[in-house]
């Protein structure tokens, strides 16, 4: 994704006090390029999509690698420089959910050692939707906050105990991600990541615990779901939109996954606002 920062409007009071979303970007650095992210109220999740990130907190250095991602309070201006050319997603949020959510995590910087993915999860639809002239209003973006402190609420640990995903494996989360609906098949990710298709799928397979189609259908299918509830897209453009070849086949894998067909679903899943579905990759 293109470069691009977008602020959330605000969200009913109510809403807001708890979870909030205060604004996201997508941003590319130039090698030994900073990044002042400024201070107020609230707090800072960042996460590295390819490159490297050098910053330091309460004095001590700290690199953040590909595919990983860290929070803190925006009490003081933070620089962040990269040390590599990087790209990076950083979302500032704020509410109550931060500290309930995060809890003791907040004691140290919560560093997240495979974080940018589930920041990619939630943030990039957000941004392609109001990239394409549709943002999503405050109540949907909150939601997307919500989400995403819960997503990593399992997953922090202090920096220097992390274990972050080999760069291959980081790379390949990264591009599902972002691309899921443009993706044709395993054979095309690997060619993308200059290796061979049994190379990938072995060593994703040994380092995440499921294959690459697995994540990649995973993901789709949970894209799909957030299409299906609006309850206004045809059956053949969630398929389209979300990378599989008909509807018949979106179907048959869905039914697979989740147990039930995408009619049943519908009637089973609560709606979704339309400004908070993702983008229509077509």
């Amino acid at each position: 994704m293109e470069p691009f920062t977008w602020s959330s409007p605000s969200a009913p009071h109510s809403i807001a006090f708890f979870s909030r979303l205060i604004c996201c970007t997508c941003t590319k650095l130039a090698a030994e390029t900073s990044l002042q992210l400024p201070s107020g109220s609230g707090f800072w999740l960042v996460g590295v999509i390819e490159g490297m990130l050098s910053t330091a907190l309460e004095s001590h250095p700290l690199h953040i690698t590909s595919g990983a991602a860290i929070g803190f309070p925006t009490d003081a201006p933070l620089s962040l420089t990269a040390e590599k050319p990087t790209t990076l997603l950083a979302a500032l949020l704020s509410g109550q959910a931060v500290t309930q959510i995060l809890g003791s995590t907040l004691a140290y910087s919560p560093y997240f050692p495979n974080g940018s993915s589930a920041l990619s999860g939630q943030l990039f639809p957000l941004l392609h939707l109001a990239q394409s002239g549709h943002a999503p209003d405050g109540a949907a973006s909150s939601a997307a906050a919500f989400t995403l402190l819960t997503q990593l609420a399992e997953t922090s640990t202090p920096p220097e105990t992390a274990q972050p995903y080999p760069p291959l494996i980081q790379h390949a989360i990264a591009i599902m991600h972002e691309d899921f609906a443009h993706l044709y098949g395993i054979d095309d990710l690997a060619e993308r990541l200059e290796v061979s298709p049994s190379h990938l799928i072995r060593k994703f397979s040994a380092t995440v615990g499921m294959s690459p189609g697995q994540y990649l259908t995973q993901i789709r299918i949970h894209y799909a779901k957030r299409l299906l509830r609006s309850g206004s897209v045809s059956l053949e453009l969630v398929a389209a939109g979300t990378g599989f070849s008909n509807a018949s086949y979106f179907g048959k894998v869905f039914r697979r996954i989740t147990g039930m067909s995408p009619s049943a679903y519908i009637r089973s899943a609560p709606p979704l606002p339309l400004s908070d579905l993702p983008e229509m990759y077509l």
